[in-house]
């Protein structure tokens, strides 16, 4: 992992490869950074294994003091390959506060998302989702759909993280559909 600090690359978070680079743009709130700081530390140790992909991180709390905040952001997000919604109660709330400048309208970037299942949000149609609920929510790999959090060993959290990895490439490679 390094830190770049050139004029387009200025607080981006690297993660070392051999060929193209994907940006993602993690979308977390900071009642939750407990939980977002173990999954994105596990997910940033096993992307920067991936041989044949590099991948730039950012989200805002890597903003500057004296950053326009909307400028950057916007910046980020039009530049990101992927926004990783790591979804929760709290972000969905922060979501709906219009006045919250760190989270963006989810509807210019719905084509972007690769949404994980942080805290458990149901999906029953009982929450505003903001459209997220009609992209696929990664919620890990087993028959029972999970969220990170609510995992009680750090065998099932690397699991997790693994499939997320595994599903992440997948998409990047354009292999899913069928088999």
């Amino acid at each position: 992992l390094s830190g770049h600090n050139s004029p387009a690359g200025r607080n981006v978070r690297h993660l070392e490869g051999e060929m193209s680079t994907y940006r993602l743009y993690v979308l977390k709130i900071l009642e939750d950074h407990k939980d977002a700081d173990s999954f994105l530390t596990l997910a940033e140790q096993r992307l920067k294994t991936i041989k044949s992909h590099k991948f730039a991180w950012w989200d805002p709390s890597l903003l500057l003091p004296g950053d326009d905040r909307e400028a950057e952001i916007n910046k980020y997000l039009s530049e990101a390959s992927y926004v990783i919604p790591l979804l929760s109660p709290s972000l969905l709330a922060a979501t709906k506060d219009e006045k919250d400048r760190e989270v963006p309208n989810i509807a210019k970037i719905q084509d972007k998302l690769f949404p994980v299942m942080l805290v458990n949000v149901p999906l029953d149609g009982t929450v505003e989702c903001f459209g997220i609920d009609a992209r696929k929510i990664y919620r890990g790999d087993q028959p029972e759909p999970r969220s990170y959090n609510s995992l009680d060993s750090a065998y099932q959290r690397n699991r997790f993280v693994d499939g997320f990895v595994s599903q992440m490439i997948r998409r990047i490679e354009g292999r899913g559909g069928w088999r």
